[in-house]
């Protein structure tokens, strides 16, 4: 088993579609359109899930190779498989047993690596409202539990009463917010089941003690994952790449619903800029990155980093600069960051790495005040007019929201990676079953798009020396760099699982099909933030193979 870490030291360890008028120095026929962009974001969100693992994964995943190979050639399309573990949902039900009714329902999200798996569970079916205690003047020994979605985390408190499963009503306004409260941090198998509004209020009418039978059909599956690569050659600086890095996949509370609309504004951008930047003739050589496993634990982007970071690739096309997209529509003030909240990967020497860039940065953002106040004012901060936003003491400050990027996996190397944010935004929709089109706010879309054309295309347009003046080696991506206040490195872990055997000639055995989680506990330049412990994202979870590794 194969796993990426970071190394850290000291520390080891409905529609209108429209074109926005953009930059005026950019023809036409080079300019990014909304409508693109928009088409895309509902294709993607047309999918019952995108989660990694499922149907509209797959077909989103097909989609992404055909844009690339009709832009780029099919010689110029490369496409990397992994496997990874995903909650698959085959078919989970609520029958109700005197009148022979059957519902579908859905599983939720695993508490850690447990999701509740049951077959033919009786029970009598009671409503349980919230769950507050005013509410509990019912049977709930041996009892199977109807509820309201948005209850908290009251599901918990009923499991000491006896109740053997819980079948939560969905909403159509919940949160993200809401959405954590329905699993924890710990392999707690107790059966949870989602049902949509309209079979709760059926289900309403047989909460009065008639016998149900559930079926909960999900369990922990490694799956096939694909990241897709398309490459343009640059004319002036060919062995120079300037990436652009999106995540496809999506994530919700129930899984096999999680259309992801929000979540796919970063994908369709990044396949606009694909279309928008193949009709020019780019100095560097361009690499478009479409990565899956998003949400499960940066799997994608870590396989990436690893294969093409670390092997012929980089040779052919030195990894300069690495661009992602943690692009929202909940608000519109942007800021182009290094790290995240997986990793947390943002110390003092890595914040100096990127002076250069940084200053180069804060002065597109002067120029872009005077180019087009109207949108400048949108999507300006506090953080970003004062320089906080780059400055490694503050560089933590003003997030709603502690997001993940892609290019975290990116910065462990050493090599320079920014994810544009958009970072006042709690994104109240993510993670939920409800982030549909519908949810979008385009209005909010439009300026952070415009910003990132503008500052793309002159960071496309200037000279290496311009945005990087230290030595290439400490941006050169390494396996291990150390530094006194902070260094770099993307490993492999290798880990074998064995148990105790005084019966084995090495005194253990292997213990094959072992399900190993990972997760950040500390980082010292971090002090106060969120570690991944924390995060309901921030884990790699794998599985060993026959041989317990």
């Amino acid at each position: 088993m194969k796993l990426s870490i970071s190394i850290i030291f000291l520390l080891v360890l409905t529609t209108v579609l429209f074109s926005i008028n953009f930059s005026a120095d950019i023809g036409d026929q080079n300019k990014l359109e909304y409508n693109n962009i928009w088409s895309d974001i509902k294709f993607f969100s047309s999918f019952k899930s995108r989660f990694t693992g499922y149907s509209g994964f797959y077909s989103s995943g097909d989609y992404i190779y055909s844009v690339f190979k009709d832009i780029f050639g099919e010689n110029n399309v490369r496409v990397q498989s992994y496997n990874v573990l995903s909650p698959i949902d085959e078919g989970s039900s609520i029958e109700i047993i005197k009148e022979k009714i059957v519902f579908d329902a859905y599983g939720m999200y695993p508490n850690l690596i447990a999701t509740g798996k049951v077959k033919d569970l009786t029970g009598k079916l009671y409503y349980a409202h919230k769950g507050d205690p005013s509410e509990l003047n019912i049977p709930l020994n041996n009892s199977i539990i109807l509820m309201d979605f948005d209850s908290g985390d009251s599901w918990i408190r009923l499991i000491k009463f006896g109740v053997k499963a819980v079948i939560f009503i969905g909403s159509n306004y919940t949160t993200r917010f809401e959405t954590y409260s329905k699993f924890i941090q710990a392999p707690l198998n107790f059966p949870r089941l989602y049902v949509t509004p309209r079979v709760g209020r059926e289900l309403l009418k047989y909460a009065n003690g008639s016998m149900v039978k559930i079926n909960l059909n999900m369990s922990l599956k490694l799956v096939k994952a694909y990241n897709y690569i398309g490459i343009i050659e640059g004319s002036k600086y060919r062995d120079k790449a300037i990436l652009f890095m999106a995540h496809y996949d999506s994530a919700s509370v129930v899984p096999a619903l999680s259309p992801g609309a929000d979540d796919s504004i970063g994908i369709s951008l990044l396949l606009e800029l694909a279309r928008t930047l193949s009709k020019t003739k780019p100095k560097y050589t361009l690499v478009f990155v479409a990565v899956s496993g998003h949400w499960q634990g940066l799997a994608g982007a870590r396989e990436f980093v690893d294969e093409y970071f670390f092997g012929n690739f980089s040779k052919k096309y030195f990894p300069f600069i690495t661009f992602g997209f943690e692009i929202s529509s909940g608000a519109a003030q942007l800021v182009p960051t290094l790290g995240g909240f997986f990793y947390s990967h943002r110390h003092a020497n890595l914040v100096q790495t990127y002076s250069t860039l940084f200053g180069f940065i804060q002065k597109i953002f002067k120029s872009y005040s005077e180019l087009n106040p109207e949108y400048y004012n949108r999507i300006i901060s506090e953080e970003v007019r004062t320089g906080e936003a780059f400055s490694a003491s503050t560089i933590f400050n003003g997030y709603a929201f502690p997001f993940i990027s892609d290019v975290e996996a990116v910065g462990l190397t050493g090599s320079l990676g920014i994810t544009f944010v958009t970072f006042k935004d709690s994104r109240v929709r993510l993670f939920t079953p409800i982030d549909t089109l519908e949810n979008v706010d385009k209005d909010n879309l439009i300026p952070q798009i415009d910003f990132i054309e503008f500052l793309l295309e002159r960071i496309l347009d200037t000279d290496p020396g311009k945005l990087y003046t230290g030595s290439i080696s400490q941006i050169t991506p390494t396996r291990l760099n150390p530094r006194p206040a902070g260094g770099t490195g993307f490993a492999n872990l290798k880990i074998e699982v064995v148990k105790y055997d005084p019966t084995h000639t090495k005194l253990y055995s292997p213990v094959p099909n072992s399900i190993v989680v990972i997760y950040k506990v500390h980082a010292w330049y971090a002090s106060g933030y969120p570690y991944t412990r924390y995060n309901p994202f921030g884990y790699i979870i794998n599985i060993t193979d026959g041989n317990g590794k």
